[in-house]
Parts: structure tokens; C-alpha cells; sequence
């Protein structure tokens, strides 16, 4: 979920107010947990946190676009192996023949 609204300390709890959008991500997706040792002594470890989870999607999306290229360029080589395939039994024909002819003559 993406929820944006204020961060707040109330009573040396973390809340949020005035949240003016809640955005379900993903649905029935799996989730690993991660255990925060609160509270933290800087943000540093949050704001790493929070990359390495943007970092893994990202990783996420251009795997998946390789992999679709790679699914592409195999369709590609076997049209290829198909194409090359014909015009060996082409090239088979055509010397066929030219015996034929070579008799004949």
C-alpha cells in the first residue's frame, strides 16, 4: 500500500494525520517481513531500507524486460533456423535440377 498523509510524534508514538490517499499496490502479492529495531538513532537506515526495496523492484522490472527479449530473439531464431531450413530444400530442388539438365544435355 502507498499512503500519503503528515508523519506526527504523539506521545512518542509515530502516526499518521491527515492522509489524503491510501493506493493498494499490488493484491495477494507476498511479502517478506523485515524486523526495525526502533527507534532508529539516525534515518539512515529507513532511507537505506527504503532504497534496497526500490532498488529490488527495479531489478524486478528490468528482469522481466530482459526476459521478455530474450523470449523475443528466440522466436527470432527459430523463424531463422525455419527460413534457413527452406531454402536448404530450395537449394536441394535447384541442384536436383541442374543433374536433371546435365542428363538430358
Amino acid at each position: 500500500m502507498r499512503v500519503t498523509g503528515e508523519v506526527e510524534e504523539f506521545y512518542a508514538l509515530t502516526e499518521l494525520k491527515n492522509v489524503s490517499k491510501v493506493t493498494v499496490c499490488s493484491r495477494g502479492a507476498s511479502v517478506t517481513p523485515a524486523t526495525l529495531n526502533l527507534p532508529f538513532d539516525s534515518h539512515t537506515y529507513l532511507e537505506q531500507s527504503l532504497q534496497n526495496m526500490a532498488d529490488q523492484t527495479t531489478c524486478k522490472h528490468e528482469l522481466e524486460k530482459a526476459n521478455l527479449i530474450i523470449e523475443q530473439k528466440d522466436k527470432e531464431m527459430v523463424y531463422l533456423k525455419e527460413m534457413i531450413e527452406q531454402k536448404d530444400k530450395e537449394i536441394a530442388y535447384l541442384k536436383e535440377m541442374i543433374e536433371l539438365m546435365k542428363k538430358q544435355a
